[in-house]
């Protein structure tokens, strides 16, 4: 799948990023569900 890291003119990370099929990323998504709602963390954008 992609991904996006960004860098700055150095080679810098600016932004530390997990992307969605990432382990570790499970409790964000499961925070976004219960804060959201289901139908709005799972909708199409």
């Amino acid at each position: 799948m992609h991904g996006l890291v960004l860098l700055d003119k150095a080679g810098n990370v600016l932004r530390n990023s997990i992307i969605w099929c990432d382990s570790r990323a499970v409790p964000y998504g499961e925070k976004a569900f219960r804060e959201l709602g289901r139908s709005t963390a799972s909708e199409d954008f």
